[in-house]
């Protein structure tokens, strides 16, 4: 066993998967870090994505499509945030 201690042989397989998830956590921690400061920006980006494509062609419904993304985007980092909060 590299990562962790078991008192037994019997013991050794869960004491190894133990260490393996504590090793595939620590690995993700670092996705959950960059995605706080990702989300918020493809909201942002969204938004004036589309706000811009509104007031450059009205006629385009593509660009409230954008623009709705963005806010749905913001929302779920709202909510995201607010629970790992209270969690």
């Amino acid at each position: 066993m590299t990562n962790g201690l078991a008192c037994s042989a019997v013991c050794r397989p869960v004491a190894e998967d133990i260490a393996q998830l504590q090793l595939v956590t620590l690995r993700n921690q670092g996705i959950y870090r960059s995605q706080r400061l990702i989300q918020p920006a493809m909201a942002v980006l969204f938004v004036v994505t589309g706000a811009s494509m509104v007031y450059s062609y009205p006629s385009w419904s593509l660009g409230w499509i954008f623009t709705a993304a963005g806010v749905v985007t913001g929302l779920a980092q709202v909510v995201s945030s607010r629970r790992r909060r209270t969690a």
